[in-house]
């Protein structure tokens, strides 16, 4: 799928060019599903360095580690130890680890050039983004009628929309042709 984006004009990101992309952004990250071997919307995000951000994502994808082996120190501001303690996994390493061990040929597509919540949101909801959480928030479960109330609420430029839009397409276009297209 992402050599089948690429062809369509997407700016595609892997784990192994996250470097060229130290910039401001959103991005939209995409896996298949080892199940049923679709492929699927796994998460959006925003951020002032989206390379950075995603290359600790695909660190994580690649490198669950739950607790660590060694204890850290604790060392105060004097260089005094004060005390030993176990580092565990966050919630982000478990995510990731969840994603991992659930899908393959895991990549994001670059969606904006700025770090805009309201176009991070707008994409979520249109994609139904399966592991996108609004602020950390818990939310009840809502209906698909409920969804586009939200999503019709959010403003975005025509443009973002347009693209996102077309992106959406796509996706839905590959997924029905299956694996018989380029599916990595």
């Amino acid at each position: 799928m992402r050599e089948y984006m690429k062809t369509k004009g997407f700016v595609t990101i892997t784990e192994k060019n996250t470097s060229d992309f130290f910039e401001a952004g959103v991005w939209i990250m995409f896996g298949k599903s080892k199940e049923n071997h679709k492929y699927e919307c796994l998460n959006v995000g925003k951020n002032s360095n989206i390379g950075k951000e995603l290359a600790a994502d695909f660190f994580r994808i690649e490198n669950f580690i739950e607790k660590e082996d060694e204890p850290k120190d604790y060392v105060n501001q004097f260089g005094e130890k004060i005390f030993d303690y176990t580092v565990y996994a966050e919630r982000l390493d478990f995510l990731y680890h969840h994603i991992d061990e659930r899908y393959e040929n895991i990549f994001c597509i670059k969606i904006c050039d700025k770090s805009d919540y309201s176009v991070e949101k707008y994409a979520a909801y249109l994609f139904r983004a399966k592991y996108w959480v609004a602020n950390r928030r818990k939310p009840a479960k809502i209906t698909d009628n409920e969804i586009e109330q939200i999503q019709d609420k959010i403003i975005i430029s025509n443009e973002d929309r347009k693209f996102l839009e077309d992106l959406k397409t796509e996706f839905y276009t590959f997924n029905k042709l299956g694996s018989s297209q380029n599916a990595i």
